[in-house]
């Protein structure tokens, strides 16, 4: 893996690794970065929903605990027109625990059964996130997204290294 050069500053060219290998990396500008070394043949796309599932998360946390309440799930969805009972009967569905919260794998797993399903809603909930009202993408808007869900989608993320590879 190489980042090229820039704003002037030299490309990183970091030893060769294996795959499943992580580096977490500073680009110039100070942006951090991980990068997880993969086999390129190994590769599968992932949709962004699933992708950015976490993020997702953490904008309907309002109580920052790392768990989203049928009460917090419910306001998310119906940014997307979800009325209150489809809601609770889509948590119930995703709280595979029962516990009556739902964890940030509960949450992944539960949008990418729904997006396996052919279920736009969380592509639409993420776009009323990162889109403006003409459906062009909002930078800033993409930015503070991905900025406020930074911590909960590392942490998935570090438990999940290999969610692009082929099983």
């Amino acid at each position: 893996m190489a980042i090229s050069a820039v704003g002037g500053s030299p490309a990183y060219n970091p030893p060769p690794s294996k795959p499943g290998t992580v580096d977490h990396l500073t680009l110039p500008g100070g942006q951090q970065v991980t990068a997880i070394e993969a086999d390129p043949s190994s590769l599968t796309a992932t949709p962004l929903a699933i992708a950015w599932a976490p993020q997702l998360m953490a904008q309907a946390d309002t109580d920052k605990d790392s768990r989203l309440d049928s009460g917090e799930f419910t306001r998310l969805l119906q940014r997307a027109g979800v009325n209150a009972d489809q809601a609770e009967k889509l948590f119930q569905s995703f709280d595979s625990s029962q516990d009556g919260k739902l964890t940030v794998d509960e949450f992944v797993d539960g949008v990418t059964q729904q997006v396996n399903d052919n279920n736009p809603l969380f592509q639409k909930l993420i776009d009323s996130y990162t889109r403006n009202p003409d459906g062009s993408n909002n930078e800033s808007a993409v930015n503070a997204f991905l900025a406020q869900g930074f911590a909960l989608a590392s942490d998935w993320a570090s438990r999940h290294p290999r969610i692009q590879t082929k099983a």
